[in-house]
């Protein structure tokens, strides 16, 4: 094959067998790679009602038709079936793993069953083993790095693994490797912890065939025109590849939708304190990219240099970061944000998950509905950096009160009761991230109806798009009026324009391609992709096939879901964000329409408008009329359970 290479890779932990598959080239078409191999498998694979935590579970690795080329940017896909929400997840990173297994020679891998002792994965080319890791365990993940290497000598081989938080099985933990490149909210890395896999080391020599080298650099140098940074049409191109995403706090404060105590306002007076210019100025060591990036600096590798947090270095602080565990906690002092992101990667929990969970503990404690006898004395109050860093290690360590928010802040607050489920902010079970759901009508539809629950990258980016950077006949055949959409003040059009992006998206986490850089022309015109995965692959793809694609993987994940119990019902939003506007900022007052915005999502997808699910005729329009007869079957079980009751 070309693009891909071919081979899905099976490793059964349980038995130690290790075997190697051909890669279906109906597989590869209908779904391209990453995301969509992924989901696929699992929906394959996975019978409803599994235990998250069980053998059974599976966990899949994969990468897309552009891993190993400069588009791939070094972006993956890791999915498995949620210990948090019960529902599937899928974390989408970057770095320099993806492109080093393609060169292995491997498209996915595959982890079933449970090993009797802690173990690594070693993949060198041909040769795969099941490696001894306890005396890695209980390591963090900057140590686990180091040893790997320092063991197989090789300084250059790439890792995926899990720290402290992922062995003790919390709900919140991620997975991680160089250092900094995360994955897999809502406990992927506790799926990993539960089958005794620490890590997975892979080193390659081969590489990716391309079909057409020659229209392939065509293609390739049509997009990265769109983000050179001095010529580049999207004002976003030069800002993001200076700052990083924590300029987006600027944009967010002067929107007033910057989430500020637990979300209680969205305007934080302090941001300046913590703002990407900040950041850059006094912290800044040296910019960071991942495998063939275009962007000069969409991260950077920074240091705290005085003050009681002096000597701590990391690397990706991002938007996420500064909000989740600055003004989402109250927090205004950069070094101690600096050092929380800095304990999430080496201990592997998510700073998502972890800052939005604090901010609510927080505000438990000055409501009075918990104490400092609750609370292992610690007095949290918003502001208190001090006491936001030692929680962070009890979550991780499941120490104290930190046992208990390990688990999210959805069955946090189910614990704690007393009226605090009515600000744990979370969809599905799965903590708010970044992108206000009161910022606007799309924002707030977006997070309900996310399938693997609130997560603002499945329909990046978060910033407004440049009509004027996308050619005219692609504005006038996109599936919505983009007047309308565009326009926040009605909710007209939101419906379509959501699952445009939806869609648009989920196919670039098929092919592989990084979501940050998806702006200018190739925010909405997918033909020079159409012609990059033409040229790669050999196989004929239009920009209207590859859209294709997205919806179907977007159809199979909500169909994963409905298997599990999901529907309309599930689809909502916390009682903040329905019944609480903020008082001051430019979004004071407002609040989103989410039935009405419901309605029109599920009419733009063609799902049942009761029920929230795939209709049979969507799903046999996208080639899956055997997920319609699964789901079919299902429900009439249901029935006749029901039934039976009555």
């Amino acid at each position: 094959m070309c693009g891909w290479r071919g081979t899905i890779l099976n490793v059964d932990l349980s038995s130690g067998k290790i075997d190697k598959e051909k890669l279906p080239e109906d597989m590869a078409r209908d779904y391209l790679g990453g995301r969509g191999f992924n989901i696929k498998t699992l929906y394959q694979e996975l019978e409803p009602g599994v235990e998250p935590l069980s053998p059974e579970n599976i966990l899949v690795f994969g990468t897309g038709p552009l891993n190993g080329t400069p588009l791939g940017c070094g972006r993956m896909t890791v999915t498995t079936k949620s210990p948090q929400t019960g529902f599937f997840v899928e974390g989408n990173n970057g770095g320099f793993f993806a492109p080093e297994l393609k060169f292995a020679g491997y498209d996915i891998i595959v982890i079933r069953g449970r090993a009797d002792k802690p173990v690594y994965l070693w993949i060198k080319d041909e040769k795969v083993e099941i490696r001894d890791a306890s005396h890695i365990w209980g390591k963090t993940t900057w140590e686990t790095d180091r040893i790997i290497k320092e063991e197989l000598g090789d300084p250059e081989i790439q890792l995926r693994y899990i720290g402290p938080a992922g062995e003790n099985l919390v709900n919140t933990s991620i997975i991680l490797g160089n250092l900094a490149r995360a994955g897999g909210r809502g406990g992927a890395a506790a799926v990993m912890g539960s089958k005794n896999l620490k890590a997975i080391a892979v080193r390659g020599s081969g590489g990716v065939k391309i079909a057409r080298p020659r229209e392939f650099q065509e293609a390739l140098l049509e997009i990265w025109e769109d983000l050179d940074v001095d010529g580049s049409k999207d004002p976003f191109t030069r800002i993001w590849g200076l700052y990083g995403s924590p300029i987006v706090l600027r944009i967010q404060q002067e929107y007033g939708t910057l989430a500020t105590n637990n979300g209680q306002e969205g305007v934080f007076e302090k941001v300046m304190d913590i703002s990407g210019e900040e950041f850059l100025k006094n912290y800044v060591v040296k910019p960071k990219a991942c495998f063939c990036c275009q962007s000069p600096a969409c991260s950077h590798w920074c240091e705290v240099r005085d003050g009681p947090y002096a000597g701590t270095r990391t690397e990706g602080i991002q938007a996420g970061s500064t909000e989740a565990l600055g003004s989402y906690c109250g927090i205004s002092h950069l070094p101690a944000i600096i050092k929380g992101h800095a304990l999430c990667n080496e201990l592997g929990i998510g700073m998502f998950s972890t800052g939005t969970t604090i901010a609510w503990a927080m505000e438990a404690f000055e409501k009075g509905i918990i104490s400092s006898k609750d609370t292992d004395g610690l007095e949290l109050r918003f502001g208190n950096h001090e006491a936001m860093l030692q929680l962070i290690r009890k979550i991780a360590y499941r120490e104290g009160f930190g046992d208990l928010l390990a688990d999210g802040v959805k069955k946090a607050s189910e614990k704690i009761g007393k009226g605090s489920q009515d600000f744990a902010l979370h969809v599905k079970g799965l903590e708010y991230t970044a992108v206000e759901p009161r910022s606007s009508h799309v924002a707030a539809l977006m997070h309900a109806v996310n399938d693997q629950g609130s997560d603002h990258t499945r329909a990046y980016p978060p910033y407004p798009p440049s009509p004027q950077a996308v050619p005219q006949e692609i504005v006038e055949k996109l599936p919505f009026d983009l007047r309308k959409a565009s326009d926040d003040s009605i909710p007209d059009e939101k419906g379509k324009f959501l699952k445009w992006l939806f869609d648009s998206r989920a196919t670039l986490n098929c092919l592989e391609f990084c979501l940050f850089n998806s702006r200018a022309r190739t925010f909405a015109d997918f033909r020079p992709f159409a012609k990059a995965i033409t040229a790669a692959t050999g196989m004929k793809f239009s920009a209207d096939d590859l859209m294709e694609v997205g919806e179907r993987v977007i159809n199979l994940e909500r169909s994963f879901n409905a298997r599990e119990g999901a529907g309309r019902k599930d689809d909502t939003l916390a009682k903040r964000y329905l019944q609480e506007p903020f008082s001051k900022g430019g979004k004071a007052g407002f609040l989103p329409p989410l039935e009405e915005l419901l309605d029109q999502y599920y009419e733009a997808r063609g799902w049942d408008p009761e029920t929230g699910v795939p209709t049979r005729g969507k799903l046999g329009e996208l080639g899956l009329g055997e997920v319609a007869d699964q789901l079919e079957t299902l429900a009439k079980q249901m029935q006749g359970k029901h039934d039976g009751k009555d």
